[in-house]
């Protein structure tokens, strides 16, 4: 305490200090288990869909968000996506044809470019595997079915 400070402000202000530091902590907790949700083992990879399409497939995960995309199913950028968003495919989904380009994806069953889907998942931002040229669009990682 300097020879200027009341006696007994010191306590009050340790008190306000420390339910800021509380608040904080519980802030960074409360936005690691909503972004936390997701965990990622293994490697994301792409896999060539044809005619210069990318399908970015990403890792194993156990959980996800609970976001929905839906739309017909699309070339954005050069990698397929929905609607405007390109998707980062649950682990698992794979080419099955090129011409025209059909994905199996893990359950929700096959699809083709226009077909209307639907799939749950959430936004993310900088996921390693996608491509340059993809990665000015908004991405979209898609749960495990």
């Amino acid at each position: 305490m300097t020879p200027t400070q009341e006696p007994g402000r010191a306590a009050p202000r340790r008190t306000r200090v420390r339910r800021r530091l509380l608040l904080a902590l519980a802030l960074v907790v409360a936005l690691a288990a909503a972004y936390g949700a997701w965990r990622v083992t293994g490697a994301p990879r792409t896999l060539d869909g044809g005619d210069g399409t990318t399908v970015v497939v990403g890792a194993r995960v156990f959980g996800g968000s609970d976001a929905l995309a839906s739309g017909p199913l699309t070339v954005v950028g050069g990698c397929l996506g929905i609607g405007h968003q390109v998707v980062v495919w649950p682990h698992g989904t794979e080419v099955v044809g090129t011409d025209p380009l059909v994905v199996d994806v893990p359950g929700v069953g096959e699809l083709s470019l226009g077909d209307d889907v639907a799939v749950g998942g959430g936004t993310v931002h900088g996921y390693r595997a996608v491509p340059r040229r993809c990665a000015a669009s908004p991405l979209f990682r898609a749960a495990p079915g």
